[in-house]
Order: structure tokens, then sequence, then C-alpha cells
């Protein structure tokens, strides 16, 4: 089960370019559902992956992960892997040479 809880996330915390994504988001994915994420352009549905796989922070609450704290452990210790959407970084280059 995935779980978010009261998630605040903060870009640019205390500046003049502040910007508030998320404050006090909290969502439930029981084990077997599927979830899809819309929104428009700018609306956060990237930075929520991001927080899932632990690529970037949250200034409060939780991600849990069948019921077990996530917020500050590396991506590479979450098991939450993100894939992207356009698989190829650079088209024009090898795979060797996009790794």
């Amino acid at each position: 089960m995935l779980e978010l809880q009261n998630i605040t996330k903060i870009y640019h915390p205390g500046s003049a370019t502040e910007h508030r994504l998320f404050e006090g988001f909290s969502l439930t994915v029981p084990d077997g559902q599927f979830v899809s994420i819309v929104g428009s352009n700018g609306s956060g549905k990237t930075s929520l992956l991001n927080i899932l796989c632990g690529s970037i922070g949250v200034e409060g609450g939780d991600v849990l992960v069948d019921g077990k704290r996530m917020n500050g452990l590396p991506p590479f210790k979450r098991n939450t892997p993100l894939v992207f959407q356009e698989y190829a970084l650079f088209p024009h280059m090898t795979v060797l040479k996009n790794l």
C-alpha cells in the first residue's frame, strides 16, 4: 500500500520566488489498485512522482510504503522506481554515450 500523508512541498522556501506546490496533500492507494494522475502543466504531477521515488524531499508530511516511512531514504533503498515517459534522453546518441 502507498500512502501520502499531509505532504507539503515548497520550492524556494522563504525566498521571493517561494512556490507552495502541495500543502496538506494526502492520498492512499491500496494494494492492487491502479491510479492515474492527471493535471495541467505545472500542477505537480512530476514533482509528486519525484517525491515518491525519493528524488526530491518534502517540507512536511510522510511517504509510506506498506506502512514503512520512506522520508529521508535515498531512492535506491525505497523500491519505488521511476521510469520516464521519454525513454531516450538523447536520441541522437548511442546507448553507451547516453550512459
